[in-house]
């Protein structure tokens, strides 16, 4: 099992805890398992446990991001306007470089994504406004801001990580 979660997560301590939330699902299911089937179980349980666990990384990242590019907003122009990031000037020295980038990052994946979903980015992560503020703003449903939203994260998410490849590979 930590061999299996160790190669998916690419972290031992986090392969280690999923194991553990493995096991600590697992007992008190034992006696409803075949004993012939235990061991597929055990290996796709905790194959599903590591992609869970990814998908939360992969969204407090996108998150972080989103939220680190301080104020977003729209210039004026239209559809297809650029989002600009407005620097914080809560940043730390050290952080500011990374910070920049990441700012650089995100806004270019948002400014990638269909103007209805720049706003809604705009008016949630901007601006504060609750999903359903977003969704009547907008004259659209609270789903369709959760899934705007979520499109977003996505984008920036993989973004980062294309961009972390990047550096870790020395591309």
């Amino acid at each position: 099992m930590l061999r299996l979660a160790s190669a998916l997560l690419r972290d031992r301590i986090e392969a280690e805890d999923v194991v553990v939330d493995v096991m600590i699902d697992l007992v008190p299911r034992l006696s409803e398992i075949d004993p012939e089937a235990l061991q597929s179980y055990v290996r796709r349980s905790t194959r599903h446990a590591c992609i869970d666990l990814m998908r939360r990384r992969d969204r407090r990242d996108s998150r972080r991001a989103l939220r680190g590019t301080a104020s977003l907003r729209v210039l004026d122009g239209g559809e297809g306007t650029p989002i600009e990031a407005i620097p914080s000037h809560e940043t730390l020295p050290d952080d500011k470089v990374i910070g920049v980038e990441e700012d650089r990052i995100a806004v270019a994946a948002i400014a990638d994504l269909p103007a209805p979903i720049r706003e809604a980015v705009r008016l949630y992560y901007g601006m504060g406004f609750t999903y359903e503020e977003v969704a009547e703003q907008l004259d659209k449903s609270r789903a369709w801001v959760g899934r705007a939203l979520l499109q977003a994260r996505d984008a920036v998410g993989a973004k980062l990580r294309q961009a972390e490849d990047e550096v870790s590979h020395g591309a």
